[in-house]
Parts: structure tokens; C-alpha cells; sequence
């Protein structure tokens, strides 16, 4: 039997990227100035920083404890903050995917689909299946009424939620039990 998982909404919200605009600062240190996160050309998070949710990718690692990345009164993250997986971190993105497209089904249902979803998942990324691991999972799914417009509607993100704060990614860990 799985555990229960915490399951938070997604927020709509936007992000504005704005490229270095002092001359001789270098594009990370701009980044690193700003509070906005820098990625590499391979897509991987070097500078950390404020990012949307709708922005996390497979392989992001992040935290949802500083600003606007904690939920609101209605359960909603539309924030977290981005890190590099490097540093230590309480979650890492393992699985990003797209309900089906259809009428919205409820929320008891899209919170199944996502569980079932990420569960599907948990053992090709960390390595070992979750009943025997002591890595934990949860998920960012989309509100009603986010579910009939904008570029992520459908959208679930699976995250793995280590015992505490790691340093490097948790893919093919194999953590057990402890």
C-alpha cells in the first residue's frame, strides 16, 4: 500500500527573463545579482533563484521555503526556488507529464492520475521500487480552472523528496529503506 502523498496545485503566474544589462558583469553574475535563475546551455540549473513551477524541467532541483515559493491560503504553489542540484537541496523534478485531454474529471481524479503517474516512475529514476526506498514523492498538479487555458493546463511534475537536504541528483541512488 503507498503512502499518501501531499499533493500541491499549481499557480498561474509568469516569469520575464531579461538578458545582463551592465557592461563587464558576466551573464551568471547578472543572474546571481538578480535573483532570477541561469541555466547552462545543456539546461542545467547553475545559478539558482526564483523560477515558475510551470517552469521545472526533469533533473531541476529546487526548495519551496523563501518567498512567494511557499503555498497560499488556498494550497497553491505558483514559485519555488530554483537550486543548483549540487547544492543541497529537498527536491529534485523526476518525471514531468500531460493528463489526458478532457473535460476536467475532478480533483480526486487528477490527484490519482498523478500519483499513479510518478509512482509509474519512481523506480526507473531512483532506482529501487518506493516500497523498499526511503525516498519519498509528491507532485505540482493544475487547478480547475487553470485545466481549459494556457501552455500547461494538463500539466504534472513529479518530484522525489529525500529524508532530508541532498547534494548531486537522487536518479539511480538506489536509497533503501532505513
Amino acid at each position: 500500500m503507498r503512502q499518501a502523498h501531499r499533493a500541491v496545485v499549481l499557480g498561474a503566474a509568469g516569469l520575464l527573463l531579461v538578458g545582463p544589462l551592465l557592461a563587464g558583469c558576466s551573464e551568471a553574475s547578472f543572474y546571481e545579482m538578480s535573483g532570477m535563475v541561469y541555466r547552462d546551455p545543456g539546461g542545467t540549473i547553475t545559478v539558482g533563484g526564483e523560477l515558475d513551477v510551470f517552469d521545472l524541467v526533469v533533473g531541476d532541483c529546487f526548495a519551496d521555503d523563501e518567498g512567494d515559493g511557499g503555498p497560499d491560503a488556498d494550497g497553491r504553489v505558483s514559485s519555488v526556488r530554483a537550486i543548483p542540484c549540487d547544492d543541497p537541496h529537498p527536491y529534485e523534478v523526476f518525471h514531468v507529464f500531460s493528463l489526458p485531454w478532457q473535460p476536467y474529471p475532478g480533483d480526486d481524479a487528477v490527484v490519482q492520475a498523478a500519483d499513479d503517474g510518478c509512482y509509474a516512475e519512481f523506480a526507473d529514476f531512483v532506482g529501487q521500487p518506493y516500497e523498499d526506498s526511503s525516498v519519498d514523492f509528491s507532485y505540482f498538479t493544475p487547478l480547475e480552472g487553470e485545466w481549459k487555458g494556457g501552455r500547461h493546463d494538463r500539466m504534472v511534475q513529479c518530484f522525489v523528496i529525500p529524508s532530508g537536504d541532498v547534494s548531486g541528483t537522487l536518479a539511480d541512488s538506489g536509497r533503501e529503506a532505513s
